[in-house]
């Protein structure tokens, strides 16, 4: 059981890294909109746009509006919270 833990672990780790790295590249695409085939820029805007859109709402509701987009950082501050606690919660049952 410990090395399934330690294993799911080790996946939970390499989704956050890799996710990250997706909403990092789709940040600098909208600082450089050319540096990137149109292909490329629409998986990056699929696989965040679900989850950046609510952010964004919420964000708005709060009062946000100014020209700066801060959803991607919370995305990313939130997944890495979510993982914190997550990892601490699996590793409770090592």
């Amino acid at each position: 059981m410990e090395s399934f833990i330690l294993a799911l672990i080790r996946a939970i780790d390499l989704f956050v890294w890799i996710y990250s790295l997706i909403v990092i590249v789709r940040v600098l695409t909208t600082w450089f909109p050319g540096a990137l085939s149109l292909s490329l820029r629409r998986f990056l805007e699929r696989a965040t746009e679900p989850v950046l859109a609510p952010i964004r709402r919420g964000l708005t509701r709060l009062g946000s509006t100014g020209t700066l987009d801060l959803s991607p950082l919370i995305l990313l501050l939130g997944i890495h919270l979510a993982r914190s606690v997550l990892v601490r919660l699996l590793l409770g049952f090592v």
